[in-house]
């Protein structure tokens, strides 16, 4: 089956080079989120252990929290500036924003609707002592209006509206393939 759409230019693109980027960029995105972490509660003076799925602090701030959620999302808008600038290839671009913004939103939405605890976003929410959406909701909005920005522009560029479905599948088969290293290497 051939994965390749036709452009304005009369080239042909194929979906597989973006699939491989957005899989090697939110691989990559785990341990940048954790890094986040990591430098906060490293600049608070307060212990921690890390791995590439998870920080463990001593003792949780809100600051140490949310530190993962922000790389997270100033990666993608460093993937937007990338591409917009022209300073990297747009499919490794498109990688980049896509394996980036496209993890958050899920979770957000299994945060708030099913109840899903434990993650960043409501952990800070707790040690705010407010409602999840307060936090959750402001950070959905940010995550997938950037995304919609993304998308938008590479609809702009002859890059079909189809090609973020496989992106996510790319995004989902990255995700299991952390977890099941943090298992493997970590015995978590």
């Amino acid at each position: 089956m051939d994965y390749s759409v036709s452009l304005a230019a009369g080239s042909r693109r194929s979906v597989w080079p973006l699939l491989g980027w957005t899989y090697l960029f939110t691989v990559l995105g785990f341990p940048l989120h954790e890094a986040g972490h990591a430098l906060i509660y490293l600049l608070k003076g307060i212990d921690f252990t890390m791995t590439i799925n998870r920080v463990i602090p001593d003792t949780m701030i809100v600051a140490g929290e949310l530190a993962g959620p922000v790389v997270t999302l100033l990666a993608g808008w460093f993937g937007i500036w990338l591409l917009m600038s022209g300073k990297l290839d747009a499919t490794a671009a498109y990688g980049l924003v896509l394996g980036q913004l496209l993890t958050r939103p899920p979770l957000h939405i299994a945060m708030l609707f099913f109840g899903l605890g434990g993650n960043d976003e409501t952990l800070a929410a707790n040690l705010l002592g407010v409602h999840q959406a307060v936090v959750i909701l402001p950070a959905f909005a940010l995550f997938v209006g950037s995304l919609v920005f993304a998308i938008r522009h590479m609809r702009s560029r002859g890059v079909p509206y189809w090609y973020v479905g496989p992106a996510f599948a790319a995004a989902v088969a990255a995700i299991l393939t952390v977890l099941y290293l943090e298992i493997l290497l970590f015995d978590i």
